[in-house]
């Protein structure tokens, strides 16, 4: 009888830790790329060991709206996949390449300097901005903005704040370009 209730158990176990396993990737992965989101960012961060740098790079394709606008919804979600995989394919294996929020992607680069990540978000953006758009849509093409900061991981607050303050000077200055802070 013990060994059946220590099997039992075991079993139970693991199917507990098999149902947390999904939660956490359904509370930390965005549906519609499969990238992480915010908190799967956060969580990534919060992993490095204190005072260890992360460089972030913040991306926003440039004018989005225009493109649900003018070829659909449809589109616009194959578009946000499509970004997805080349962001995902520009990074490194230590890398995290999450969606940040609705057009915006947010790059975690552990241990890296901002001339890093400034090389990162213009290889980015060159991809995005050579990439064939119009097999998803006759017309389709689309650019890419991104703002680079680098700081402590435990820190990230501030970090983000001037990744994103470097993107929007990125936009205020004519998109399609990266812009460090």
């Amino acid at each position: 009888d013990q060994i059946w209730g220590r099997a039992g158990v075991e079993g139970r176990r693991r199917d507990l830790e098999a149902r947390e396993e999904i939660l956490i990737r359904t509370a930390e992965q965005d549906p519609l790329t499969g990238l992480a989101n915010r908190r799967g960012v956060e969580r990534f961060c919060a992993a490095m060991a204190p005072g260890d740098a992360v460089c972030l790079v913040m991306v926003d394709i440039d004018h989005f709206k225009t493109v649900n606008d003018r070829f659909g919804h449809a589109v616009g979600d194959a578009t946000l996949r499509e970004v997805a995989q080349v962001l995902s394919s520009s990074v490194r294996a230590v890398d995290r390449v999450a969606r940040w929020g609705g057009e915006e992607f947010l790059l975690a680069l552990p241990t890296s300097s901002v001339e890093f990540g400034a090389e990162v978000a213009t290889r980015v953006r060159r991809r995005a901005q050579e990439h064939h758009w119009e097999e998803l849509a006759d017309g389709l093409g689309l650019t890419l903005s991104a703002g680079v900061a680098c700081g402590p991981a435990d820190d990230l607050t501030s970090v983000l704040h001037r990744a994103d303050a470097a993107l929007y000077a990125a936009k205020r200055t004519g998109r399609n370009r990266v812009v460090t802070g």
